[in-house]
């Protein structure tokens, strides 16, 4: 089986206990790391040198300590990093984030049984001050060919969720050492540059501390000037055009300069995530926004959702992004969610009957849903690792229905109020129960 090297920079000002949580998540790993490979800021701290020499000796991982001078940006951080990696795979981890127990087993196993992939990464649980309250979730496409389209626009790859080939990421050059920051963005676009591959496994597998506090981190001339060398560097690659650079340029220049900090994190938070709404009434703007969509309504959210999804639309680019915020802003007020992204989504033939309305609808983005349709309140529609359901025409589906995984539904079905569909159901059933089981044909 191949070697695991985990890369995790920990700087001087770091939390000691957010560090050891950090750590420790590691040593509770199903499949431990061959090595931790510590990249700490010279000098550093006492405490944080304790802390990881202590976490050596009790859980007995080996662990790799090599130091980069102070406010050296974290492009220069992880190229040290990797160059002090020895391992077949790296796997990124950030000091302040938390695995989940099978993240390595995933990741290695997933890169060995897909041997034409070069970096894997996964969805992320977003939490600010405890790990049990989770405040959001960054979604990513599953496969290559939808993470380079993402690529485009966004980090297709959830960092600190990244397990790459330690052959591959040098192949890409390695992280700039120039990028103090957008070095994630860097990098991928050198793998996309290089011809390499990438993919996410569709869970969670890394809760990742957020907040305020990082978008202000990450806003300023000093951010923009590096999310500029990125864009610019994706249009030298051939990953973009001028017209997409120029418009990517502005839009960062609005967000991350003119932009405070509130407006900043409105974004972030219900644009760019998927989040449970939290409104702050004491903002006019965010208010005046929010009275107008708060009821919803059909015509005009199918419509835009149509424009909104189609990668081909002819609409302006910032016109489309509203519309997504504003169907965001629907779908949170209904607890809903109709697996809308930006130029993708779940497919539906034509809107569905919603006699509830949103009322707790959660479908996922990869479903595909036929004609003449009927969805009651609390169904979800979702994915597992197998894949995301097919729903054909003429379908009814009674109140908190749940249907799950990579099924098929035929035309005409009919399944019940809380019926549980984990396996492909014929046209013309009945379906009832957990887990559902056929009581009719016709």
């Amino acid at each position: 089986m191949s070697t695991i090297s985990v890369l995790v920079p920990i700087y001087f000002k770091e939390n000691t206990e957010t560090v050891k949580k950090s750590l420790v998540s590691m040593a509770l790993q199903t499949v431990k790391p061959d090595e931790i490979v510590c990249v700490l800021d010279e000098p550093s701290t006492p405490e944080i040198e304790e802390n990881i020499d202590a976490f050596s000796l009790e859980s007995g991982i080996k662990i790799v300590k090599c130091y980069c001078k102070r406010g050296s940006g974290l492009g220069s951080v992880l190229n040290l990093g990797v160059a002090n990696c020895s391992c077949d795979y790296i796997a990124r981890m950030d000091a302040d984030d938390v695995a989940i127990p099978e993240r390595l087993e995933k990741e290695r196993d997933f890169l060995e049984q897909h041997k034409d992939i070069d970096v894997v990464g996964s969805n992320i649980a977003e939490f600010d001050n405890c790990i049990n309250e989770i405040i959001a979730f960054r979604n990513v496409p599953e496969h290559d060919t939808d993470c380079k389209k993402m690529l485009k626009n966004r980090d297709p790859i959830n960092h600190m969720t990244a397990m790459f080939r330690r052959s591959s990421v040098l192949k890409a050059g390695n992280y700039s050492s120039e990028m103090k920051s957008c070095e994630d963005t860097y990098l991928w676009t050198s793998f996309y540059a290089a011809g390499l591959n990438f993919a996410n496994i569709q869970d969670n597998l890394v809760f990742v501390h957020a907040g305020r506090e990082m978008y202000e981190r990450r806003s300023g001339k000093k951010a923009y000037y590096y999310v500029k060398k990125a864009i610019e560097y994706k249009q030298r690659v051939g990953l973009i055009n001028g017209a997409d650079a120029f418009f990517q340029k502005i839009v960062n220049y609005c967000v991350l300069i003119l932009m405070n900090n509130g407006m900043r994190a409105f974004i972030y938070e219900n644009l760019l995530r998927k989040r449970k709404w939290k409104m702050d009434e004491s903002n006019p703007i965010i208010m005046l926004f929010v009275n107008s969509i708060k009821h919803y309504n059909h015509k005009k959210y199918w419509n835009r959702r149509i424009e909104v999804i189609n990668p081909n639309s002819k609409f302006p680019k910032f016109i489309r992004l509203y519309w997504l915020l504003w169907i965001k802003r629907c779908d949170a007020f209904n607890n809903a969610s109709m697996g809308t992204g930006y130029g993708r989504g779940a497919a539906f033939s034509e809107p569905p009957k919603l006699p509830h309305l949103l009322n707790g609808i959660i479908v996922s983005y990869g479903a595909k849903i036929g004609r003449n349709c009927t969805i009651n309140q609390q169904v979800t529609i979702g994915q597992n690792e197998k894949g995301h359901p097919v729903i054909g025409d003429n379908v009814f589906i009674g109140a908190g229905a749940r249907i799950i995984g990579a099924v098929t539904i035929g035309d005409n079905v009919k399944i019940g109020a809380n019926a549980v569909v984990v396996k492909d159901i014929p046209g013309n059933s009945t379906v009832v129960g957990v887990p559902g089981v056929i009581v009719k044909k016709t």
